[in-house]
Order: C-alpha cells, then sequence, then structure tokens
C-alpha cells in the first residue's frame, strides 16, 4: 500500500477530514473502529498519525485489535494517541530503529488521554529506539505487562507527563539523558524500579510525583541547576 497526500476537506455539514502526508496514516482513519481485530502496516510509511487533544489518533479506541504491534522500519513519528486504548493488544511492542518522535511533549492536555500506547496490555520487553528524541505525554501510561530495564536514549531530548506511569514491572537503574532538563508530574510514578537513580546538572525542574512510588537505592544527589523540586516529586 501507498499512501498518498491529501489535503483538508469536507464530507457536509459539520464534518471534515484532516490532511495528511505521503506515507502517512491519517488522524483518524480506524479511530475507534471495534470490528478492527488485526493489523498488519503497510512496509513504505513514515508516519501515523494523531493529533492532542480527546484521543484523535489512527488507531485510537480500537478495543479488539489484538496481538502483537510490529512498526516497520522508516516511520520516524507517532502522533498523540495513535493506539491509546487499543487494550486487546497484548503480545510484543516493536519500535522501529527510525523512530524520532513518539506523542507530544507539550503538557498542556492529560496523559492518558493523548498517550499514543496508554492502557495496552503488551507482554513484552520495552526497548527504546537509539534514535528517540521525543516520548509525548502518557506514552506508555497504564501500561502495566511491560518489563525490562528502562533505558532511555542518550539523544532524547524531551519526556511528557506522566510517560511512564504506572509502569509497574520495569526494572533496574535509570539514568536521565543530558538533552532533558525537565522531569514533568508523573512521569515515572508507579514504575518501582529498585536501581539507582542518575540526575545530570542540567536538569531544572523536577515535577510533581515525578519519581514516586519507585524503590530507588543508593544516594541522592540533586542537580546543581535545580530551580523547582515539586509536591510528592520523590
Amino acid at each position: 500500500v501507498v499512501i498518498v497526500a491529501g489535503e483538508n476537506g469536507e464530507l457536509g455539514p459539520n464534518q471534515t477530514y484532516l490532511a495528511n502526508e505521503a506515507d502517512e496514516i491519517p488522524n483518524f482513519a480506524l479511530n475507534g473502529k471495534e470490528s478492527l481485530v488485526s493489523l498488519v502496516l503497510p512496509e513504505q510509511l513514515r508516519k501515523i498519525g494523531g493529533e492532542r487533544g480527546g484521543g484523535r489518533g489512527a488507531f485510537n479506541g480500537c478495543v479488539n485489535l489484538s496481538g502483537s504491534l510490529d512498526i516497520p522500519e522508516g516511520v520516524v513519528e507517532i502522533g498523540p494517541a495513535a493506539f491509546n486504548g487499543c487494550i486487546s493488544l497484548a503480545g510484543t511492542l516493536t519500535l522501529p530503529s527510525t523512530l524520532k518522535i513518539i506523542g507530544d511533549a507539550e503538557n498542556v492536555y492529560t496523559d492518558y488521554h493523548d498517550g499514543v500506547f496508554a492502557n495496552c496490555k503488551f507482554v513484552s520487553e520495552i526497548r527504546l529506539p537509539e534514535g528517540l528524541e521525543v516520548i509525548g505525554g502518557g506514552t506508555f501510561y497504564g501500561c502495566e505487562n511491560l518489563y525490562g530495564e528502562l533505558r532511555l536514549p542518550d539523544g532524547l531530548k524531551a519526556i511528557g507527563l506522566g510517560a511512564f506511569n504506572g509502569c509497574k514491572n520495569l526494572t533496574g537503574s535509570l539514568t536521565i539523558p543530558q538533552g532533558v532538563t525537565v522531569i514533568p508530574e508523573n512521569t515515572f510514578n508507579g514504575c518501582w524500579l529498585g536501581g539507582t537513580l542518575t540526575l545530570h546538572d542540567g536538569i531544572t525542574t523536577i515535577g510533581s510525583s515525578a519519581f514516586s512510588n519507585n524503590g530507588f537505592k543508593g544516594e541522592l544527589r540533586l542537580p546543581k541547576d535545580l530551580e523547582v523540586v515539586s509536591s510528592f516529586a520523590f
């Protein structure tokens, strides 16, 4: 399948559709399609659409979509809420090495509405691509069955609020990459990570409950440039 670019348009009174780029599955493409039970994505794909604010992702709410999810090589961006609420996705999650952006890190909406994979049931080791730059708000919110050591890519630039909130089966130590200077609220809340926590000196803000409900061990060294530590941060 080759997806061509399309412009904004109207289907009728109060019914519109949004533009999409070439090789992009549009926003709302199969949103809420409860009859959808399986999915194989095309090899020629660069983006899976989604939009911040109220669950406008391409496959948002496809509650009967089951099995594993394999995002093909070549995909560079997955939009907000793209697979939010796909509660029957209980296989593995495979992300491509080409992926740069997952969701939106602008903290202006609730994490559980805009999270790309929020409340999915993947039983899978969490493996983030080395080239990943943005992990948006609520990306893995409530993904309780993801497991393994959480290794954030060195080139990461931003994490959205609640990105890993409730990922209770993650393990090991956590190192915040140099490019991330703000840890928003609830980012790692309830992950129960049991290793050490390493914060670099460039971090300026730690939001409320950012690291709460974890089992970190060892000495806590707060960053030199830190300006804000919010309630329940640790």
